[in-house]
């Protein structure tokens, strides 16, 4: 005598999308996300130019050229500001283009099979079993 075991079914809404990814993946996607670097370059351009704008003034001041300390400072923390603002710009860039390219990657992995919706479905008995 062959005894049947009942099937089971996973009951799923067709109309929603999932895309499948690593661990790996959201752990670079959450670390990339916070970007900081943004902030960094903003900061650094924002002290750069306005001490530059000063050294270039403390010049125009004076008759003969004398490397003053004001003049030194502003230049000094001017450029400062600028390699750095340069060097964050392009950290930022390149996290910006990391996490767009890695989300191209989690859409384009294959998404599932929609099963079209079926009605009136008649499921059979097993022999000898309650009906």
């Amino acid at each position: 005598m062959r005894s049947y075991v009942p099937a089971q079914y996973i009951h799923y809404d067709p109309t929603r999308v999932d895309y499948s990814r690593t661990e790996s993946e959201l752990n670079q996607l959450k670390t990339s996300a916070h970007n900081h670097w943004k902030d960094l370059t903003i900061a650094s351009i924002a002290l750069a130019v306005p001490c530059l704008v000063n050294a270039a003034t403390i010049t125009t001041g004076q008759e003969a050229f004398v490397p003053t300390l004001p003049f030194v400072l502003n230049l000094l923390v001017g450029l400062v500001g600028i390699g750095l603002g340069v060097g964050f710009g392009i950290a930022w860039r390149r996290t910006s283009v990391d996490l767009e390219r890695l989300i191209g990657q989690i859409k384009a992995k294959p998404k599932m099979v929609v099963v079209p919706k079926v009605t009136n479905i008649t499921l059979p008995h097993p022999k000898g079993g309650n009906s």
